[in-house]
């Protein structure tokens, strides 16, 4: 990437999170950013030993040679995981939040175990979720789903600085789950890439049984690299239920990046 970057990467030095720093090293790396790696005590464990546990394992880290040539700082707080995660994002003035996930059967136990889900909605930065090792050089073809009628200028504008540094492609696509005119879809979607001055896209419908198969059936036809969604809503009380990406986030095996842009 092209852009400088302030990266945070919530870690516990588990793989799922040594995936996320290996992704956001490789963010900092194209951009000449900075990486902050978090780690949070929030258990009922000495502090001391869980603080020391983190140094060692940052310190293992580091002797690997991972970030060489990147300025990467570690962070250790105590406290709840999203709370301390988005107080480091507004501190630090974050530019981009890297976190690891995994699939679930169901957002119904997100609040119990998996904290992505809740970081892509109440983030107020974008959000990159790997759930695979991956790494931003490879990625070039980008998967846009969206409803095309409405326009959220900070989004588009994000979202195209991130293809931008990429130099990436977006596939704008419409997932239909009843009876639409194929042809006035594409109509208004090449109407919403004129009025948002998109570049390097191509145009596509699908039909699906709903919406979140529909996006990655789609992205693995195309072997995509990358999912871009805006989320609906930051207001964490609605519990996710009737959000199409954090289904997505959930399910998907590439990376996803996700924004409000409110």
């Amino acid at each position: 990437m092209s852009l400088q970057q302030k990266i945070l990467v919530p870690c516990d030095y588990s793989e799922l999170s040594l995936n996320a720093l290996l992704f956001a090293c490789g963010l900092a790396a194209g951009s000449k950013g900075e990486v902050y790696v978090l780690s949070v005590i929030t258990d009922s464990r000495p502090e001391v030993s869980q603080r020391d546990l983190y140094q060692a394992e940052f310190a293992k880290v580091a002797g690997s040679g991972l970030w060489e040539g990147i300025t990467v700082r570690q962070l250790i707080r105590t406290g709840k995981l999203v709370d301390e995660i988005l107080k480091a994002i507004n501190e630090l003035e974050i530019t981009q939040l890297v976190v690891g996930t995994r699939g679930s059967r169901g957002w119904d136990g997100v609040f119990a175990g998996s904290y992505a889900g809740k970081l892509v909605r109440a983030s107020p930065v974008p959000v990159f979720s790997i759930k695979q090792p991956a790494r931003p050089q490879q990625i070039r073809d980008i998967v846009f789903p969206c409803d095309f009628e409405q326009s959220r200028p900070a989004f588009i504008n994000a979202m195209k600085k991130m293809q931008a540094a990429f130099s990436g492609r977006l596939h704008l696509l419409h997932v239909t789950t009843g009876k639409e005119d194929d042809r006035k879809l594409i109509s208004d979607m090449q109407d919403f890439a004129g009025a948002n001055t998109l570049e390097r896209y191509t145009l596509n419908v699908r039909a699906a049984e709903s919406e979140e198969k529909g996006i990655i059936r789609f992205a693995t036809e195309i072997g995509a690299d990358m999912i871009a969604m805006t989320t609906h809503s930051r207001d964490l009380a609605h519990l996710y239920f009737t959000s199409i990406a954090a289904n997505v986030v959930n399910h998907s095996r590439i990376p996803t990046w996700t924004y409000s842009g409110a």
